[in-house]
């Protein structure tokens, strides 16, 4: 596990610099796709005809359109793999998405707060990450919000505690878009967003990020895990990529399981490019930051608020 410090301000320098993309889909509603055909072979042949850089960049804009029109479809009920529960939780289970690694994160970055910590876990799921990467911790409170009911229902009957039993616990079955606007003022020592701001828009993302800022108490933390593009990589390029490893790696889960993920990321993921990233947590106030995990795929980093 890597960690180092630095500035969130020195994003371009510290860490791999990129251009800022705005997030989009590659999929639409009601192309037919099989269990065992890649999503990604869908989304070439739409875009045959895309042999040069001015066609894909044109193929990018109207990626970014279609974006709004998915975010703005996400409070009803939430993505259709986190309403079954089962398939998400076998996926943690397995590591495929190395939540382990970021659960470890959470827990060596968390490690010397001795002070009762009030959490807020924004796209928590069924806990099972927050109930590893806070074994250590000191809770005074945990507010678990997530759009899966059947995920709730998992988290409450096994619940972070960490180290307090009478940890005061919550659950919301809300969108975390609502639930970061909401936060009061400087109230929360630590939240976090393991695997959940990728499904929002750029302008999206900037806007709930500073809604964390403002939600955080002074020498609170802030843990944000997810997937991300490398520089000058294409969303497609980087959901095409994804698609080879899950086919590769996820053995364990059927063709059709298979087939039902890959749809999902290329209707639900919108990943950004590292250097962007850095740059919106630096926007909204965030300027002290630690590296602790990375691979090809996934990236963990922890900001500190003074």
């Amino acid at each position: 596990m890597h960690r180092s410090s630095d500035t969130a301000g020195n994003a371009g320098t510290a860490n791999t610099a990129g251009t800022a993309n705005t997030a989009g889909t590659a999929n639409t509603a009601g192309t037919a796709k099989t269990a065992g055909t890649p999503v990604s072979a869908a989304v070439d042949a739409a875009a045959s005809a895309a042999d040069d850089v001015g066609a894909v960049a044109a193929h990018d804009d109207v990626c970014d359109r279609s974006a709004v029109e998915h975010s703005a479809g996400l409070a009803d009920g939430g993505f259709p793999l986190f309403r079954d529960w089962d398939l998400y939780s076998r996926i943690v289970h397995h590591n495929w998405m190395r939540h382990r690694e970021v659960s470890d994160c959470v827990a060596d970055r968390l490690t010397g707060l001795a002070r009762p910590l009030r959490v807020v876990d924004l796209g928590c799921g069924d806990g099972q990450l927050s109930r590893r990467g806070l074994r250590a911790s000191r809770l005074a409170s945990y507010t678990g919000v997530d759009l899966s009911a059947g995920a709730l229902e998992t988290l409450r009957q096994s619940p972070p505690t960490g180290r307090a039993s009478s940890a005061g616990i919550e659950t919301r079955q809300a969108d975390l878009r609502d639930a970061a606007a909401t936060l009061p003022p400087a109230d929360h020592d630590v939240v976090l967003a393991n695997y959940s701001l990728h499904h929002l828009t750029s302008d999206e993302k900037r806007t709930v990020l500073a809604h964390i800022r403002r939600g955080l108490r002074s020498d609170g933390v802030f843990i944000w895990s997810d997937i991300y593009r490398r520089p000058g990589q294409s969303r497609l390029a980087y959901l095409e990529s994804l698609e080879r490893r899950i086919r590769r790696e996820w053995t364990l889960l059927s063709e059709a399981e298979v087939g039902q993920v890959v749809a999902h990321i290329f209707d639900a993921d919108f990943p950004e490019e590292e250097a962007w990233m850095l740059e919106a947590a630096a926007a909204a106030g965030f300027t002290h930051r630690e590296d602790h995990f990375r691979d090809e795929s996934f990236v963990v980093w922890s900001f500190h608020t003074p």
